[in-house]
């Protein structure tokens, strides 16, 4: 399980947020919740809506290792790795709880977009 987020989502409700700002009480931290997937659950959405089987191999982390010696880059995915090794998910609560009228965009829709952005209407 890890967490992800669609951009758009994530900036309407920041907007929402910084026009509220004078309600809160000094520095406040909210978690923005997204969506808890497993990787194989994104890779079968990501199928399903692209409509064909993908092709998927595993990230080579002993070669991530040694890139990382020449790449900045490199560095901070390794830096990260441990998002990969531990399942995890961002609390949202206190985000719905100050915008109840918030809504996500469903996460099949949200990837469709996605890919019709970065593919050309998910071209090859």
């Amino acid at each position: 399980m890890h967490a992800w987020a669609y951009l758009p989502d994530m900036a309407r409700a920041m907007v929402a947020l910084a026009e509220r700002r004078f309600e809160f009480h000094g520095y406040e931290e909210f978690g923005f919740g997204g969506y808890a997937l497993t990787g194989d659950a994104l890779i079968a959405m990501v199928e399903e809506v692209m409509g064909k089987p993908m092709r998927v191999s595993r990230l080579q982390w002993w070669a991530v290792r040694i890139i990382a010696l020449w790449s900045p880059l490199m560095r901070e995915v390794l830096e990260m790795r441990y998002q990969w090794d531990r399942p995890h998910q961002i609390d949202g609560s206190k985000l719905r709880a100050t915008l109840p009228d918030f809504r996500d965009t469903p996460a099949r829709e949200a990837l469709a977009m996605s890919l019709s952005e970065q593919t050309g209407a998910y071209g090859d």
